[in-house]
C-alpha cells in the first residue's frame, strides 16, 4: 500500500477569494427567463434583531407583502475572508438550503451585492 500524499492547499489573496465567493454564490444569468431575479432592494428593513460573529441580523419584509416577516442575515465578504470563515458561511448556506426539517429555519433567499452576502430566513417570533 502506497503512502497517501497530503492534499495541496491553495492560498488565495483577498481579491481572488472574492472572485471565488462570487462564482460559488452567484446564479448565472438566464437571458430567456422572463422572471426578475430577487434583490436585497426588494426588502424593507424594519429593525436590527441581533449581532453575531458572522454579521448582523435584521427584521424585514418584502416590499409587496408586509404581512410576511423575514430575518435577514447580513455578512460582509471582506470580514469573512479576514476571519477565514468563507467555507463555514458557504456550508451554512448550503445546509439551510437543503434542510427540510421542522426544527430548522427555512432559507428563502440567498442574495449578494459587491460587498455583502444576505441570507433571507424564516422569522421565528
Amino acid at each position: 500500500m502506497e503512502p497517501k500524499t497530503p492534499k495541496r492547499v491553495q492560498i488565495l489573496d483577498g481579491e481572488h477569494m472574492l472572485d471565488k465567493i462570487n462564482k460559488l454564490t452567484t446564479k448565472r444569468d438566464n437571458k430567456e427567463s422572463p422572471t426578475k431575479l430577487p434583490s436585497i432592494r426588494d426588502f424593507v428593513i424594519i429593525k436590527p434583531i441581533s449581532r453575531g460573529a458572522y454579521g448582523k441580523v435584521f427584521l424585514g419584509y418584502k416590499q409587496n407583502d408586509s404581512d410576511k416577516l423575514f430575518a435577514i442575515k447580513v455578512m460582509r465578504k471582506s470580514d469573512m475572508i479576514n476571519k477565514n470563515m468563507v467555507s463555514q458561511v458557504i456550508t451554512e448556506r448550503n445546509a439551510l438550503a437543503l434542510s427540510r426539517s421542522p426544527f430548522c429555519v427555512n432559507l428563502y433567499y440567498s442574495l449578494q451585492s459587491v460587498s455583502y452576502i444576505y441570507l433571507v430566513l424564516e422569522y421565528m417570533n
